[in-house]
């Protein structure tokens, strides 16, 4: 079950910066899954940073 399902109503026509959205709403879903399901302990901790990292990838390349 996805929390975030990506439809084109997100999309803002700019294939780059659709494409990290998609990416973020993957991320998003990924992590909730991996903290409810028999995932390892550390797979929380693990994917929380990825989109940490990555959030702050995007959102400094979409404040140039």
């Amino acid at each position: 079950m996805h929390v975030i399902e990506w439809t084109n109503g997100f999309a803002l026509g700019i294939d780059e910066i659709d494409e990290q959205h998609r990416i973020l709403v993957d991320m998003i879903n990924s992590l909730h899954a991996g903290t409810h399901g028999d995932s390892a302990p550390e797979t929380p901790s693990r994917l929380l940073a990825q989109l940490s990292d990555y959030v702050q990838e995007h959102f400094g390349l979409e404040n140039v």
